[in-house]
């Protein structure tokens, strides 16, 4: 049996058949060729991969720097709102300003709790509490 095949010629009956598309490609290679040159020519393909390469690093510093500002800066409203609580408490605002500033609760604590356990824990804490507290608004006034 045999295989039918058509008779298209050598390479040159080809070329000259497609000579427009082929003349394309050879215009599109020869670009390329062209802008490769001019990319690796005095070594700017090395170059430009360390200016990336220094680019993303510095690109990474910044973002590291970023986030630790913007872990000092929650720091410093942590801190912000810290002070915020305690000058409330020193000035005798709410409920534990109250506690902590009341020289009459110690007296009303300890009628409360009487003579138990706790109160030999509690009474020194409640007096130095009270005593730091008038000493510092005597150094204020």
């Amino acid at each position: 049996s045999f295989i039918p095949a058509e008779d298209s010629g050598d390479i040159f009956d080809m070329i000259s058949k497609k000579g427009n598309e082929l003349g394309s490609i050879v215009e599109v290679v020869s670009e390329l060729n062209l802008l490769l040159k001019n990319l690796n020519q005095d070594g700017r393909t090395a170059k430009l991969i360390d200016s990336f390469s220094s680019a993303a690093f510095e690109l990474k510093q910044l973002s590291r720097q970023t986030r630790e500002s913007i872990d000092q800066k929650k720091l410093h409203d942590v801190i912000d709102r810290l002070a915020s609580i305690m000058g409330k408490i020193d000035r005798g605002e709410g409920t534990l300003g109250a506690l902590i500033n009341d020289p009459t609760l110690h007296q009303k604590l300890t009628s409360i709790l009487g003579d138990s356990d706790r109160r030999q824990y509690l009474k020194p804490l409640i007096r130095e509490s009270i005593i730091h507290q008038e000493r510092g608004t005597k150094e204020v006034r």
